[in-house]
């Protein structure tokens, strides 16, 4: 088994995780707004989003601690598509951020988040996982790259 392969398999476990994740905090929100007041679950929300934003630090260092986003790759692109990747950590790790401190404000003011705020943490979501999706046909490539056969 190639480095390239046991960097996919490990990759691939740990998007797996961050999708659970994503899942969760998704579904989780959805309960919270159906069977709670706005009152008691937009406390727990910044916590939530807390914990998530944890999970993803986490998640991104480890992409970044390794070979997976830092390559010098002689295939087409990869490089540029690597460092674009890795450029978007920061302004996932800021957008969650500006999420998590609107969720504490809307807490101390005893406020209900507003229709905006779930559209955008929605939009956030879905951007985190057509990154993932980008990042795991990154893998792909080098391994098709590295074994010249695809997964």
């Amino acid at each position: 088994m190639t480095n390239h392969e046991n960097l996919a398999r490990e990759i691939a476990r740990e998007h797996e995780a961050l999708r659970d994740a994503a899942l969760e905090l998704q579904v989780e929100i959805t309960r919270l707004q159906k069977e709670e007041g706005p009152e008691h679950w937009v406390g727990r929300l910044h916590g939530m989003l807390r914990m998530f934003a944890h999970h993803l630090k986490r998640h991104f260092a480890l992409e970044e601690s390794g070979e997976f986003l830092d390559v010098k790759s002689e295939t087409p692109g990869v490089a540029l598509v690597a460092r674009h990747l890795r450029d978007q950590h920061t302004r996932f790790l800021e957008h969650l951020a500006t999420l998590t401190v609107a969720a504490e404000q809307a807490e101390a003011d005893r406020a209900e988040l507003t229709d905006a705020f779930a559209t955008d943490l929605e939009a956030f979501l879905q951007e985190l996982r057509e990154h993932e999706r980008e990042e795991n046909e990154l893998v792909q490539k080098l391994v098709y790259h590295e074994t010249g056969v695809g997964d």
